[in-house]
């Protein structure tokens, strides 16, 4: 090191001993004495609580739900049924010739092979992967065909009623006990990852019959068309109920129509067996249908709050706003919150804590999932649970604080009042919910670039208990701003 450079260090370190370590006050030499600008820490505290989920969100998922599950803990239920469309491929086609419908001519050796067998049957397969709750528990499963389409230009919401869908006083197609697991399969093949668990549910020999007639009617062609034509004059789809059963939940991917049906080529000696599927998928319409019943006592639980799924309740914070904000004195910088989870002994089946939240002011929520929005950082925050410190943490909410104020300032100054009680009084009673948020669990939709393209509603079976509640911890908020004196 030469001289010059070390003069320069020395002198250096001396002008920083010789600074006051007290920098509140930084840049009052050049800012005059009455505009003095002060960086400053303070916590405040919000009061939260626990509510029930509004039937009125958009439900978009891949999933479909069906089963029943009673929580041991604390007597709530969930009733899960859903409802599907089928997806008949463009380009689809039956042979020209199906053994038993048509009035087509078959060999007689053809009908002395048939003659103790089904010329054709149906069959529903529900395919999933994922169980909640008790995987050898039995199920009483309904089936109904729709008489109504879905209608895939419509939003359905969380209190979607399937009535309006199907005629309730008619009697189910099928009527099934099942179980999740299929004992009859071996050990081996059930544990293979290649299996894919499902279901099969049989249908009326006179549904196969219809749907193989349909197709070899005049124009009949055109009904297998494409999807549309296939709902609107072959299969508007089906709801399936479950009845019966108390402790599982199945999550079906896919739910498919096969026909089973044999046929004979031209000029050939062989009988042909031959499945054609009709998938229920991403490309046409599926629906869950969520009931809760006996929640109060987790909405009546003052000393902290809840977030149970799907469509149970959700945790409502009321941010105080006037008191982060200093009387409008002050600009936030960050406003920082954690919420705290408390663990709790699951006796039978453990329910699972939601990974992902979203903070979202409350009067937004309805817009948002209709949008399918990703969150703005403004009226939407998202955040991931840290099981180190068992919280979920949001670490700068200020410009929902800066938001809040603002907007309550402009309209009881547009609308003639001033910032005193009558004017306050006036707005909250426009705006009872302006300072209020709500935690909702949800999942991501990622692009091809695994990029986050939106949320969609979390509909696993979650429960979490968090710190807080009306007469519970408060929330504390830590916050940082700055003043002008």
């Amino acid at each position: 090191m030469n001289i010059k450079t070390l003069a320069c260090t020395l002198l250096t370190v001396l002008f920083l001993i010789s600074c006051d370590s007290n920098t509140s006050t930084l840049g009052g030499s050049v800012t005059p004495e009455s505009d003095e600008v002060r960086v400053e820490s303070d916590s405040s505290f919000a009061v939260s609580r626990s509510i029930q989920a509004p039937d009125s969100i958009l439900l978009r998922s891949t999933l479909s739900c069906i089963g029943k599950y009673t929580d041991p803990l604390t007597g709530a239920i969930l009733e899960a049924d859903y409802l599907t469309q089928l997806n008949c491929v463009e380009g689809f086609s039956f042979p020209d010739s199906v053994y038993g419908v048509g009035g087509f001519d078959f060999p007689d050796w053809f009908d002395k092979e048939m003659k103790n067998e089904k010329p054709y049957y149906a069959e529903l397969n529900l395919y999933f992967q994922k169980i909640y709750g008790d995987s050898t528990n039995s199920l009483k499963l309904e089936v109904y065909p729709l008489d109504q389409i879905i209608d895939p230009e419509k939003r359905y919401y969380a209190n979607v009623d399937a009535t309006d869908f199907y005629d309730e006083n008619s009697a189910p197609i099928a009527s099934v006990m099942i179980s999740p697991i299929d004992y009859a399969v071996s050990d081996s093949l059930l544990q293979s990852e290649k299996y894919y668990h499902h279901i099969s549910i049989g249908l009326p020999d006179s549904f196969a019959q219809e749907l193989l007639e349909k197709y070899f009617s005049p124009n009949g062609k055109e009904y297998f068309a494409d999807a549309m034509s296939f709902m609107e004059n072959v299969c508007k789809g089906f709801y399936i109920k479950c009845i019966q059963g108390d402790g599982t939940l199945i999550y079906v991917d896919k739910t498919v129509l096969d026909i089973n049906f044999k046929y004979l080529e031209p000029g050939d000696s062989v009988v042909s067996s031959v499945i054609a599927e009709f998938s229920g998928n991403n490309e046409v319409m599926q629906i869950n249908s969520f009931k809760n019943f006996n929640q109060n006592a987790l909405l009546d639980d003052n000393s902290c709050t809840y977030i149970r799924t799907p469509f149970g309740v959700l945790t409502e914070i009321e941010l105080p706003v006037d008191d982060m904000k200093k009387g409008g004195g002050v600009m936030l910088n960050s406003a920082s919150l954690s919420f705290y989870k408390v663990n709790l002994k699951q006796p039978y089946y453990t329910t699972g804590t939601p990974s992902r939240l979203i903070l979202i002011r409350e009067g937004e929520m309805q817009k948002f999932f209709n949008r399918n929005n990703t969150v703005d950082n403004v009226t939407s925050y998202a955040t991931t649970f840290n099981s180190k410190y068992n919280s979920y943490t949001f670490s700068n909410i200020a410009k929902l604080i800066e938001l809040c104020y603002s907007e309550r300032e402009s309209w009881i100054e547009s609308n003639g009042y001033n910032m005193d009680a009558d004017g306050l009084a006036a707005y909250e009673a426009e705006f009872p919910d302006w300072n209020k948020v709500v935690l909702v669990p949800v999942k991501p939709k990622v692009d091809s670039n695994n990029s986050i393209v939106g949320y969609i509603l979390d509909i696993n079976v979650n429960q979490v208990k968090l710190l807080g509640g009306e007469n519970g911890d408060r929330i504390k908020i830590k916050t940082i701003y700055t003043s002008f004196d």
